[in-house]
């Protein structure tokens, strides 16, 4: 969520949010930084508590910065997945590259490569940002074999850096922790030249960034306000309903692919998006009724804590989470029945690899919650809050599945290996295994049934679910309903 921000003002500087940058400021030509850790969201934004992002958009006082290079140098961070993300506009299909898919500066190794040592010291990178429409510039940026592009002629770019699932020791983003890992450097060059400009030129909101986090170290945790000079990077309330998946049935749970302008930085496979939906399934809740939903099987993700000794493995899930979002505000606070989501180790699965998740309703009485909580925890369930439906987006459950395998069956996107979840919005040739037609201007809350997904679609870690009333759940009767629909549908609530 694949991923909506919002850029509070409220500082954390605990040394778990400890970055990196300068001493005494930033250099003329180096760009503002400040990361972001969404524990607390508000709608519309719908961050992940699990990722640690930054961002950087041109400055729109001026016409273009065509003439302008970014370079980016990092170390490559300490998390399960991750990337930097060019986006051409907002709400519009990504470019760039995954951690994974980029070259390491000569003498250091890509840690998000098979076989590499994860915890590698030498793990440098750099990566160049130009206007598409550059064929010649300095020597010393011709040579950065990491290379995005955004749109020439236009300011309605941004990239945005995704850093996922850190590892134990370290920030969401991947930083600080034992290694004292830095953010990323970000500095402006006359892409002809090489010579250094002034960032100040060239980035939005470089004071105010710079203003709340002084020498690229203030991380910022919540959703509560949004400086002004970049408030276009992200979502805004526009109504409609616009948002809201389907929900044909209203006894039950049903996931859909969101469309591809579902959020203002909607995620989806790089360097070229394999098809135009962004890449996470949605479902419509009741807001006062118990949700029930049970995933067969989770998929392998990448460990929280590898050993010192580890290597690169391919796992079928980078980074899995699970969280219900809504108009209402909403906190990330781990292993408690009041928080909004859950992610790879937190996800409580049972003997046969399968999960199961309670997003109770805020209507409910503490006598009430009492009993929700105290049996989903005598089953070993999941348990979530719910939210509220609101102008823009509904009381939803929304499911990332982050830097699938190739292979693995339960990834929501297309590849010669599987056919994902079905995109209404096309193109045509990715919904003829399905027998479904492309209908690209249809509004979300509108698409047919035929687009939820299914068993025959993503295996045993397609998602169903049933509502509930209190009693039902208690009584057991609502586990029957969801055992009979999920067979009524090709699958089964035990994997094997």
């Amino acid at each position: 969520m694949a991923v909506i921000l919002a850029l509070p003002l409220i500082l954390t500087t605990s040394p778990a949010h400890a970055g990196g940058g300068g001493r005494g400021g930033l250099a003329r030509n180096q760009c503002a930084v400040m990361m972001l850790w969404m524990t607390t969201i508000q709608s519309p934004g719908l961050g992940s508590p699990y990722s640690g992002y930054w961002a950087l958009a041109p400055n729109k006082q001026v016409p273009n910065v065509d003439d302008v290079a970014f370079v980016v140098s990092q170390d490559f961070p300490f998390t399960a997945y991750g990337g930097l993300f060019m986006y051409p506009a907002p709400s519009e299909l990504p470019s760039g590259f995954t951690y994974g898919q980029m070259t390491p500066d000569p003498g250091n190794v890509n840690p998000f490569t098979v076989g590499t040592p994860i915890h590698a010291k030498n793990r440098h990178y750099t990566a160049l940002l130009t206007a598409d429409s550059v064929t010649t510039m300095a020597p010393s940026l011709a040579r950065i074999p990491n290379h995005a592009k955004w749109p020439a002629g236009t300011n309605d770019w941004f990239l945005l850096a995704r850093n996922y699932n850190a590892y134990a020791g370290y920030a969401m983003s991947g930083t600080g922790g034992p290694t004292k890992t830095k953010w990323a450097d970000v500095r402006a060059f006359n892409v002809r030249t090489g010579r250094p400009v002034a960032c100040e030129g060239a980035q939005a909101a470089r004071d105010e960034i710079q203003q709340a986090s002084p020498w690229n170290v203030a991380g910022v945790t919540g959703d509560n306000l949004i400086p002004n000079p970049i408030r276009p990077m992200f979502p805004q309330i526009n109504g409609g309903k616009q948002y809201w998946p389907p929900k044909e049935n209203p006894g039950l749970v049903e996931f859909y692919r969101m469309p591809g302008n579902g959020t203002r930085a909607p995620n989806n496979t790089v360097p070229e998006p394999s098809d135009n939906c962004a890449n996470y399934i949605e479902a419509r809740l009741n807001s006062r009724q118990i949700a029930l939903v049970r995933v067969p099987y989770v998929g392998q993700y990448k460990s929280h804590t590898p050993a010192p000794n580890a290597v690169f493995e391919e796992t079928e899930v980078g980074a899995l989470s699970y969280s219900a979002y809504g108009q209402l505000t909403s906190t990330y606070r781990q292993g408690s029945p009041f928080s909004y989501s859950i992610g790879n180790e937190e996800i409580k699965t049972d003997a046969t690899g399968g999960a199961t998740i309670v997003i109770w309703p805020r209507n409910l009485t503490a006598l009430e919650r009492r009993a929700v909580f105290a049996l989903a925890n005598a089953r070993g369930w999941n348990l979530l809050e719910g939210n509220q439906d609101g102008p823009q987006y509904a009381n939803m459950l929304t499911v990332r599945v982050n830097g699938p395998s190739q292979s693995y069956r339960g990834g929501l996107y297309p590849t010669p290996y599987r056919n994902g979840a079905p995109c209404f919005q096309g193109p045509q040739s990715v919904l003829d295994p399905f027998g479904l037609t492309a209908i690209p201007d249809s509004p979300f809350i509108e698409i047919p049934h035929g687009f939820a997904v299914t068993p025959a679609m993503l295996g045993t870690s397609t998602p169903q679910g049933v509502q509930c009333t209190v009693v039902g759940y208690l009584a057991g009767t609502c586990l029957a309903r969801l055992k009979t629909y999920m067979t009524s549908t090709g699958g089964s609530y035990f994997a094997s």
